[in-house]
């Protein structure tokens, strides 16, 4: 072919170029024993009845998909079918992790303030989505487009500003877990405690937006959010 495609040499050329600097280093912090204390202790969540919730998801619109059926739970029309109060456990996994994260910490006032707050607000207009730019394909053969600094920095200061999973346990109920994908090994990862003893970590001190970033993030179009294993 000789130098009639040299488009073909441009993943090499971009792999030798200097690689980007991403801001996507592990904020986890070592486990503490008032963390091994709380998750050792009892729950006491589970009334009469159990009612467990399950939010797929698809961005933006699995989140208000996931609005309206909690809206449901919470009918205002008839009294006698609400049954928020009895919702016990949610778990979720991108675009629905952001309604449980947020209706986790905000209760049933959160179904009010949901839509113009969240569903409303442009939390995408800081993203890098030029797929063909030089800096864009070298960002992707190291990694991702998209690193703490656009969505998970909307989602920390506009949406749960700055709350951690100590804030999102002292409502107690509904119990949330936001699940995302252990990329090295190909499995789910939740992040509940027991997942964070393992890491040697202490959750209630994580900020939730980066448990909802980690949820939401397509590889490629986002750097991978990363945990840090302590000693």
């Amino acid at each position: 072919m000789g130098w009639r495609r040299p488009w073909l040499l441009l993943p090499a050329l971009l792999a030798g170029c200097a690689t980007p600097t991403f801001d996507n280093a592990p904020r986890n912090v070592p486990v503490t024993p008032a963390f091994v204390a709380q998750a050792a202790k009892p729950r006491d969540i589970v009334g009469e009845r159990v009612i467990g919730l399950s939010l797929s998801g698809g961005g933006l619109r699995a989140a208000a998909f996931g609005l309206g059926v909690l809206q449901a739970l919470a009918s205002d029309d008839a009294p006698e079918a609400d049954v928020f109060d009895e919702l016990t456990f949610i778990s979720s996994v991108s675009g629905g992790s952001l309604t449980a994260a947020y209706v986790g910490l905000h209760g049933r006032s959160g179904l009010l303030h949901f839509r113009e707050r969240v569903l409303l607000q442009d939390l995408e207009r800081d993203l890098r989505l030029d797929w063909l730019s030089p800096s864009s394909l070298s960002r992707l053969v190291a990694g991702g487009l998209n690193d703490r600094s656009n969505l998970a920095l909307r989602l920390d200061t506009e949406v749960f500003r700055g709350a951690t999973f100590a804030d999102l346990y002292r409502r107690n109920k509904p119990d949330v877990w936001i699940n995302a994908t252990d990329l090295y090994h190909r499995i789910p990862f939740p992040f509940t405690p027991p997942a964070f003893l393992a890491l040697c970590s202490d959750l209630s001190a994580l900020p939730v937006s980066e448990a909802v970033a980690a949820s939401m993030a397509v590889p490629l179009v986002f750097v991978p959010v990363v945990l840090r294993t302590h000693p």
